[in-house]
């Protein structure tokens, strides 16, 4: 159905009532924001509600004021931090019964209150709390990472961004990424159950660059328009300066999940296109203004004429940009070089212009997301209001019927006295008849076309597993030697990992029974294969030995099951999208990827679906406890973690 929008007024934050205000008398007895006056009561993590009505208390006249020092430099709001770098929570449930235990274990690597004085008197140095990772070549690329002490500083700072901004971004129909349930899949779902009679649409490709100190400032001035703090400002410019956080549109650098990410990089990229968001937001405002919507029984009176108002959709993830017209081609390009002029003018970024071109949406195919979308064109997604009913057909038959049958033409004789021009003409509107009206024909057609779509894309799926490696050149299943040093439980973690991954990807997708018989079988019986070749067996003793389902036994001699099974990889589907985590990367596939030699710089060399980790990192021994290594090996890796 068509969508009806409506203004909304911008969001206005409040001070906390008199109740707020007690609740943090009573949590840290003295209201002062220099930590070293709350040494003498116990340092607790804080719930989200706590959390939020402390930075609202800090927002006086439109603006927010002494966020570093009333706010993030706070033990308790660093505790927080802290514990959200240990364990992912559940949304209301920060408030741990074990705060003195983590409190202990932070307190044995750093000492919280100390760093909330530095932070409040400026000698933070965040200089020295980097580590740079060199690369083995000579000209590669340094990666710049934060130790444990500053990545609590810049989780506690993403924190306190997410309660000013998230609230202040556009809640629906746009901007996904980085914020909690604004993933990648609520981001499918809006276009495959909102986007309507599509006929042009385009994606705003970016040229590879990253942020350097003009953006930085351009972001710094957006983030002061709401946050006045120097201080806090400062920082920012800090983190920047010493490449610790860092953005680039354009490249495989904003993958989830992977060491280079930054916590902060995705909400700094929603803030620094917010404008944009808005400005796109009012145009489709004023153009739903243009077209009124119609209610179904008017639409019946208007003789059977079939209404296509005018709309734009449009979805942005990260730096990804989405614009889809129901409009004319020349509309679309109107709005393309607005885009086009804000994006490069305004917030002085580098767009393709040669991959930002305008295609058909219902012929063309164009890829979103890692993801090739290609919308159904209008009258089979929307038929005339005939629709598939017995009248339709009927109606069908009948004008195939007048146009075909008792024609004189068709005779030989007839034909024969003829000029041979009108009757290859006659001849040519006679299959145009059986193409289009006859429904026979037409549904043979459709099915062919369906065949050789389905075939073509089994091709593609089959092709991209033969280059991740888990294929042989026969499309067999293969092992992968490189994982053969690993123990047996590793090993399949690691399978399932990359399982549960492209599952969580492609679900939404139409071709999604492809992705199922590739997890299902392909990746399946290479992790058997691997496990056979490790212990100089065959394919059969080591199913006899882990059975299909991949089962191993820990320590107390309990079976585990780690790789989805037959029946759970059934049950999935579309229908139960969701975004559990913010993370989109593929860190488990590294080993892949660095055995296929691939330069992540060079595009045309990437494996579909896959991400790569920085070169400076490539064979460097990096020692990691055991819920990081599980992580590592399953993909269920929290961005802040890693």
């Amino acid at each position: 159905m068509l969508i009806h929008l409506r203004r909304i007024n911008p969001l206005e934050f409040r001070p906390p009532n008199r109740s707020s205000l007690k609740l943090f008398s009573t949590l840290l007895q003295n209201p002062s924001p220099h930590p070293k006056t709350q040494t003498q009561n116990p340092t607790k993590t804080l719930t989200k509600p706590q959390l939020k009505a402390l930075v609202l208390s800090q927002y006086s006249h439109g603006n927010f004021s002494n966020l570093l020092s009333n706010v993030i430099a706070l033990p308790h709001v660093l505790l927080t931090a802290c514990q959200n770098l240990t364990t992912p929570q559940p949304n209301n449930a920060l408030n741990s019964p074990d705060s003195q235990s983590l409190l202990d274990s932070v307190s044995r690597r750093f000492d919280i209150e100390e760093m909330g004085r530095e932070l409040c008197e400026d000698r933070f140095d965040v200089e020295g709390c980097c580590v740079t990772m060199v690369p083995s070549r000579k000209k590669g690329e340094n990666l710049v990472l934060p130790n444990l002490k500053l990545k609590v500083l810049i989780e506690a700072i993403r924190m306190v961004l997410e309660i000013v901004y998230d609230e202040r971004f556009l809640t629906f129909s746009y901007s996904y990424g980085g914020r909690v349930g604004m993933g990648r899949h609520t981001a499918i779902r809006y276009l495959k159950n909102s986007v309507e009679n599509p006929s042009w649409w385009f994606s705003v490709t970016f040229d590879r660059e990253k942020f350097d100190d003009r953006h930085v400032n351009k972001l710094c001035l957006f983030i002061e328009e709401k946050i006045k703090d120097g201080f806090f400002i400062g920082i920012i410019k800090r983190l920047f300066e010493c490449e610790v956080v860092g953005i680039e549109l354009g490249g495989c650098y904003l993958g989830r999940g992977f060491p280079q990410e930054s916590g902060l990089s995705s909400i700094l990229i929603n803030i620094y296109l917010n404008g944009f968001d808005k400005e796109i937001q009012d145009m489709r405002l004023r153009k739903s203004q243009e077209n009124p919507k119609f209610e179904s029984e008017e639409l019946v009176s208007m003789s059977r004429m079939f209404y296509k108002p005018v709309k734009m959709f449009v979805v942005r993830y990260l730096d990804e940009i989405l614009v889809i017209t129901s409009g004319s081609k020349m509309l679309t390009m109107d709005l393309k070089n607005w885009a086009l002029k804000y994006l490069e003018g305004s917030l002085e970024l580098k767009v393709d212009k040669m991959k930002t071109a305008i295609h058909s949406a219902v012929s063309e195919n164009i890829s979103f997301l890692g993801m090739e979308l290609q919308a159904v064109p209008p009258s089979v997604l929307h038929p005339p209001m005939t629709g598939e009913s017995n009248e339709g057909k009927e109606e069908r038959w009948e004008w195939h019927r007048k146009l075909t049958a008792g024609d004189f033409l068709s005779l030989r004789h007839i034909r024969d006295q003829l000029p041979q021009e009108l009757v290859e003409a006659y001849d040519k509107f006679q299959e145009q008849v059986d193409k289009y009206l006859s429904p026979v024909q037409a549904r043979k057609a459709l099915e062919k076309e369906e065949r050789r779509m389905e075939e073509e894309e089994e091709q593609l799926v089959r092709k991209a597993v033969k280059m991740a490696g888990f294929t042989n050149s026969m499309g067999r299943p293969r092992p992968i030697k490189l994982l053969i040093a690993l123990e047996d439980t590793d090993i399949i973690k690691w399978y399932a990992g990359v399982g549960r991954r492209w599952l969580d990807f492609f679900c939404c997708c139409h071709n999604f029974k492809m992705v199922k018989i590739v997890v299902t079988y392909h990746l399946r019986f290479s992790c058997i294969l691997t496990l056979a070749e490790k212990h100089e067996s065959t394919k059969l003793e080591a199913i006899k030995h882990y059975t299909k389902d991949l089962k191993v036994s820990d320590l107390n001699g309990n079976e585990e099951v780690y790789f989805p099974t037959e029946r759970e990889v059934k049950m999935m589907g579309d229908q139960n999208l969701s975004d559990p985590r913010p993370v989109d990367g593929a860190l488990s596939l590294a080993l892949i990827q660095n055995r296929l030699n691939v330069n992540p710089s060079v595009e045309e060399k990437w494996v579909s679906g896959m991400g790569a980790i920085h070169e400076s990192l490539n064979r460097k021994c990096l020692p990691l406890c055991s819920d990081h290594i599980n992580d590592l090996y399953t993909g269920e890796n929290h961005p802040a973690r890693h």
